[in-house]
């Protein structure tokens, strides 16, 4: 994984959980979970593939400081804007695949910014 202007990095996860099937053109995800000391992540949903459909809710948290120290993808950009705390989002699509519409909730907590005064 690699977002743009960086190197590949793979990411260790303690746990991956997934319950998901495929039945007539349409990919069901129950439940899938990936797990690491500093972040978390889950996601639901379905895609039919005839119909070019999906709806999927993602949710999760992250460890600033513990993404930073495993050297994670994105680790050039998070840490020039957040260096301590953490933060929990969840993301919702739903729609043509082309043209979904989506929600997303992103909070912090106990977020250190460069520049910021500290308390």
């Amino acid at each position: 994984m690699a977002l743009p202007g960086e190197r590949r990095r793979s990411v260790a996860v303690s746990l991956v959980e997934a319950d998901l099937f495929y039945k007539e053109g349409v990919l069901r995800v129950r439940k899938f979970k990936a797990a690491r000391d500093s972040a978390a992540l889950r996601l639901s949903g379905f895609a039919r593939h005839a119909e070019r459909i999906v709806s999927a809710k993602a949710s999760g948290e992250l460890d600033f400081a513990g993404w930073i120290a495993a050297g994670a993808p994105g680790v050039s950009y998070v840490r020039r804007v957040v260096r301590e705390g953490k933060a929990e989002f969840s993301v919702t699509a739903d729609g043509p695949w082309n043209d979904p519409e989506g929600a997303a909730r992103l909070v912090f907590r106990n977020a250190g910014f460069p520049g910021a005064a500290r308390r």
